[in-house]
């Protein structure tokens, strides 16, 4: 019995299946496709980190069939990020079955029974989740000092994970770019 509990949390905890949640949402007055030219912002001031995952982006979106530009003026649209990450605790409970067995003489009577029951068992696991967003803004818009979002795209999931696979991850927001989605999807 022990041996089953040690591998039902092993799988309980680590999940058989990692997820990403996604969202995408697009503003229905533009009509806005990977063969548009994006110019993607890193600011001049920039951090490493966000330094190096403008330049995955960049490079992913490339592979993907985007069309990135390096010059500002020559694009239609300009592309933003940005990332962060958010530790929660869950808190939780896993019912086991319990069963006891219990047998014995009482005045030269022999009696047996069993008891079956359900015993909570409580956990507690801190899980941090890797954040991105990205915002789409027409280049248009920004010169009429309009400033509102084209496309909006966010993914999230376990930091660990990301970590491991983040162009794996980037594949998959931008596998919606343009759409209206939003579900947790699996991540193969």
């Amino acid at each position: 019995m022990k041996k089953f509990i040690c591998i039902f949390f092993t799988f309980f905890l680590s999940g058989c299946v990692n997820t990403a949640y996604i969202s995408s949402v697009t503003d229905p007055e533009y009509n806005i496709n990977i063969s548009d030219s994006i110019y993607i912002f890193i600011d001049d001031e920039a951090k490493i980190k966000d330094r190096q995952f403008g330049a995955l982006l960049k490079k992913e979106m490339k592979e993907t069939g985007f069309n990135i530009t390096d010059d500002p003026l020559e694009a239609s649209y300009i592309l933003g990020f940005q990332m962060g990450q958010k530790t929660s605790t869950v808190n939780s409970a896993i019912l086991m079955p319990q069963t006891s067995y219990t047998s014995g003489y009482v005045g030269g009577t022999y009696y047996s029974g069993t008891t079956t029951s359900t015993t909570a068992i409580p956990f507690s696991s801190d899980y941090t989740a890797k954040k991105v967003w990205l915002e789409l803004y027409s280049i248009q818009d920004l010169k009429n000092e309009i400033r509102k979002t084209v496309w909006e795209g966010y993914i999230g999931s376990d930091i660990n994970d990301f970590e491991k696979r983040p162009k794996k991850h980037l594949r998959l927001l931008l596998n919606v770019f343009g759409t209206n989605y939003a579900a947790h999807t699996p991540i193969n």
